[in-house]
């Protein structure tokens, strides 16, 4: 199951994507490559390779992947990004990935966050992409005993994370030109944000993931929040991480705004009701999916809260950035990429 021509082709590619740290080339053992072969293999995203995982694994593929099966939504995102979407053979399919073209068609491999294992070794897939901090270790131990080959990304939960995400995730399936670039316009998008956010004044935004839940201080959209020009709410309240907030308490705080996922609604018979927030329409919305998933396209759902907090500041930042990167999101139409560099990138999904 392995793709001659598209090996022959990663040989080609010199990648500049693994500056951010990704993985780590192992030394050749007396049956492998010599040690300048591995380092011109990483140099030129060509195979055999040899990733250490976040689980502190050696990762080796001696050729490009035909076959891919990712137990994530942010990984299939990632993997959709990059343009190699037609290796996936197997992945989550529902909601949470019904915007990637194609996805309802693959495979369905998870009950819940669980993997099915069966499903899984009977795809025979030459590599598993599995998020970490989502799938269990039994899981991940489990398709290695099964004989396969298992790669575990970090946990996602921070912007730099994301970057080394899409560069791991690219040099497995020898596409370092394409996350080389998905990474250089998420940057991009991220200094027109940091731009529009100098200076302004910060209001406070109160998340409302459902039943009052919210992200806290040492959360990921804790961070988003910060970065998109607002001061979270929660971490004022005293919330750490994932956690409920008391109705009286959010009446208390009266946020500035309440940011809510698209086509979510607030309950009328909440105590919510009672904030300035709500009481002026300050209720926004971004793309849950984009928001909550460690994936490249969570640099659009910063860009959607910071336009709506920031709406003047932000118009600003981008007529100084607009024709330099487009709005082209990078792997989509990847022949035209290839022939254009249209390096502009994008990418994916919930916590997973």
């Amino acid at each position: 199951m392995t793709r001659t021509s598209k090996a022959l082709v990663a040989a080609l590619v010199v990648v500049a994507a693994l500056v951010g740290g990704v993985g780590h080339v192992a030394a050749a053992d007396a049956v492998g490559p010599t040690t300048a072969e591995a380092a011109l293999a990483q140099e030129n995203c060509s195979f055999p390779v040899t990733l250490t995982d976040a689980s502190g694994t050696d990762v080796t593929l001696d050729e490009s992947p035909e076959d891919v099966v990712v137990l994530g939504a942010s990984s299939a995102q990632t993997v959709w990004e990059l343009g190699e979407q037609d290796r996936v053979v197997g992945m989550p399919v529902g909601p949470s990935t019904a915007y990637l073209d194609g996805s309802q068609d693959r495979t369905h491999v998870l009950d819940g966050i669980r993997v099915q294992t069966e499903t899984v070794v009977d795809l025979d897939p030459d590599v598993v992409i599995a998020p970490g901090g989502i799938i269990a270790p039994e899981d991940v131990q489990a398709l290695r005993d099964a004989g396969l080959t298992v790669y575990v990304t970090n946990d996602g939960n921070s912007i730099q994370d994301v970057r080394d995400r899409v560069t791991s995730t690219g040099r497995l399936l020898g596409a370092c030109d394409a996350a080389d670039d998905t990474v250089s316009w998420m940057d991009e998008r991220l200094a027109v944000v940091n731009e529009t956010t100098q200076g302004v004044d910060r209001p406070s935004v109160f998340y409302w993931l459902g039943g009052g839940y919210t992200a806290g201080s040492g959360t990921f959209q804790g961070e988003l929040l910060q970065l998109a020009g607002a001061d979270n709410a929660a971490a004022n309240m005293g919330i750490s991480g994932w956690a409920a907030a008391e109705p009286e308490a959010i009446v208390a705080e009266d946020p500035d705004y309440i940011l809510v996922s698209e086509g979510t609604t607030l309950p009328e018979d909440h105590p919510v009701q009672q904030t300035t927030a709500v009481q002026e329409g300050n209720v926004i919305t971004v793309n849950g999916n984009y928001w909550n998933q460690p994936a490249p396209r969570i640099v659009l759902a910063v860009e959607e809260v910071t336009q709506q907090l920031h709406n003047e500041s932000y118009q600003e930042a981008t007529s100084d950035s607009e024709g330099s990167s487009g709005d082209a999101l990078p792997g989509f139409g990847v022949g035209a990429a290839a022939i254009a560099l249209l390096g502009t990138v994008l990418a994916l999904q919930r916590r997973e």
